[in-house]
């Protein structure tokens, strides 16, 4: 069996974690890492739809991006989003509308705070996750921060 190891980490650097109280006091800003083992063979969740990323350079081309990536991204019966949102409207509206047509929707930004690098792996190993222990699709939409967008879709 080949196996193809995914990682993604927040590096500790405080300038970053502490310039996000400037963007909103409500934002909690986090370190972490994730990992996901995937394999080419075998009966595990399987990555599908990759779509991205979308690079943008301004807030504008983000709503266009994210809206690009949903339209990319078919959401099979039943699936749950998990997306990027934080519960601050003004970082939120345009991935709530770009994914407007989702059912069940996971925000895990809103528990574990906006991580930045490893903000993505944790939505991953999150949609992994469901569909190793519940067989639950998911759609995750990664909007990205700072200049580029992905989304896939996560089967069991």
């Amino acid at each position: 069996v080949e196996e193809r190891p995914v990682s993604g980490a927040g590096e500790a650097e405080w300038l970053s974690t502490g310039a996000g109280g400037y963007c909103d006091k409500r934002l909690i800003v986090t370190e972490g890492s994730g990992a996901l083992l995937l394999s080419l063979d075998g009966t595990g969740p399987r990555i599908e739809q990759i779509a991205g990323p979308m690079a943008y350079h301004s807030n504008r081309e983000r709503v266009t991006a994210l809206a690009q990536l949903a339209n990319a991204t078919t959401q099979p019966d039943g699936a749950t989003l998990i997306d990027g949102a934080m519960g601050l409207p003004r970082l939120d509206n345009a991935e709530r509308e770009a994914w407007s047509w989702a059912g069940e929707t996971i925000s895990p930004h809103r528990v574990l705070g906006e991580g930045m690098g490893c903000a993505s792996a944790l939505q991953l190993v999150l949609a992994a996750k469901l569909a190793s222990d519940d067989q639950c699709s998911s759609v995750v939409s990664m909007p990205g921060t700072n200049t580029a967008a992905y989304a896939c879709v996560i089967q069991p």
